[in-house]
């Protein structure tokens, strides 16, 4: 395993952000139950039954520190339902979840949303109840799985600065590639490796 390097932090903050914010224990607002009445708001196209999904995970010291691996067990009506199985040290464990085209989640799942829909991106995230600023687009080349992105750049913080939540997301697809969170004195990132 690799150190990251500086220009990698510089570029990552937390997607899947709230895969990350959830597998810290960080607090994340989510709406009571799943809605999918929101009729603009579509699944990204590659969001089908059977995808399966790997994501790095680096808590603050810089190294690969673990693996979630999220497979997606249906998807309709606007709304994917899935599990993702978390291995690092100490951890091994599997999550099961269900979140809509809006971004509202069941209870405390909103973390396992790792899409938005390109086209509102906005709409996507609105069920999460966090107020994310666009901070623009970037070249990306991932240095996990070396995958070049052009990415949007999507960025939450609290009032008091204690959690934050930076995602960057592939432009063309709304696939969440790297998702960095801050809570208190712990950051984790999530990267996309395949």
């Amino acid at each position: 395993m690799t150190p990251r390097t500086s220009h990698r932090r510089r570029l990552a903050i937390a997607a899947l952000g709230a895969l990350a914010a959830t597998l810290a224990a960080a607090p994340l607002a989510a709406a009571d139950g799943v809605d999918a009445q929101v009729s603009r708001l579509t699944l990204p196209s590659f969001i089908h039954t059977g995808l399966v999904l790997k994501y790095g995970e680096d808590i603050d010291n810089g190294f690969t520190g673990g693996v979630a691996t999220t497979t997606v067990t249906s998807a309709s009506g606007g709304v994917v339902h899935g599990s993702t199985h978390v291995l690092s040290v100490g951890t091994d464990k599997t999550y099961s979840w269900e979140c809509s085209s809006s971004g509202s989640c069941s209870s405390g799942d909103a973390g396992f949303q790792f899409w938005v829909d390109p086209s509102d991106v906005a709409g996507s995230l609105a069920g999460q109840h966090l107020q994310f600023a666009n901070d623009g687009t970037i070249a990306f080349t991932d240095p996990d799985n070396h995958e070049h992105y052009r990415v949007g750049v999507l960025h939450y913080q609290n009032a008091s600065g204690s959690f934050a939540i930076t995602l960057y997301y592939e432009k063309s697809t709304g696939l969440i590639v790297e998702s960095d969170n801050r809570a208190g004195d712990v950051t984790t990132d999530l990267s996309y490796i395949s």
